[in-house]
Parts: C-alpha cells; structure tokens; sequence
C-alpha cells in the first residue's frame, strides 16, 4: 500500500496501536483488515486535515504565562484572491517549529480548530502543529 509521505509517521503509528496487544505476528487475514482499517481512517484524516498556506508576516516572541504554559504565534498573509491574514498559536513544545523560519517566507501550516468559553463569550483559535516551507 502507498502511503503519502505526510502521512508516514501517522500510518505507522496506527499500525502500532492497532496490532498492541500482539504476542506474535500478525497473519495475512489481520494484516488485509489493518490496511481496510487503516483506509477508513486516512480518509477520515485526510478530510480533517486543516491547513493555510501563505507568507509569513509576523512571527510573535514567545510568551510565558505564570502557569508554565507557552505560546507564540505566527500570522501569515494567505494568497488568495482577497488576501486574509490569519493568526496561529504554536503551544508548549510547538514553540520552538518556529525558530527556523522568517518573515516574508512563504509556509503551509497544519492546524487544529479549538474553542472555548470565558463569561459567556466564545473564543476559537487555530493550533499549529505543523509548519513546512513552501
């Protein structure tokens, strides 16, 4: 089977979880229903996948709260036709992705959606996980 190189890391991780457990190896009948599985879910993961493309504009110091926790964000300037830009947080020990890049490089970012709630008004945000060059 042909796995996207994206996509490399995540297949073998799946496959680990998938056969833990395992005292022996797997037969040709538990390996065919791993890679079924294994479809299912990258089609599953390939239509979640959220991602923005665009040149980096600011890349923001990064910011430590009294609780420990860390954040820095990135705002890249996407390429469409009506240009938009759009803030990402990098957390915890996605902080340091963003060292090796630069403003005005041009980057896809793989992202989360997350939400959340504070005295009844609501927040989204989009956490980076993933930053590549383009």
């Amino acid at each position: 089977m042909i796995v996207a190189d994206e996509y490399i890391e995540e297949y073998e991780r799946f496959l680990k979880n998938y056969f833990k457990g395992f005292e022996r190896l797997p037969t040709k009948y538990e390996k065919f229903k791993a890679k079924k599985a294994w479809k299912d879910y990258y089609i599953k993961l390939k239509n979640e996948r959220m991602t923005v493309e665009g040149n980096i504009k600011l890349i923001g110091e990064l910011v430590t709260f009294e609780s420990g926790f860390q954040k820095r964000q990135i705002v890249v300037t996407t390429n469409d036709m009506y240009p938009q830009d759009i803030v990402v947080d990098f957390i915890k020990n996605d902080t340091n992705m963003l060292d090796s890049f630069e403003v005005g490089q041009n980057v896809c970012i793989a992202f989360n959606l997350r939400g959340s709630e504070y005295n009844g008004k609501y927040f989204v945000n989009l956490q980076g996980w993933k930053i590549d060059n383009i």
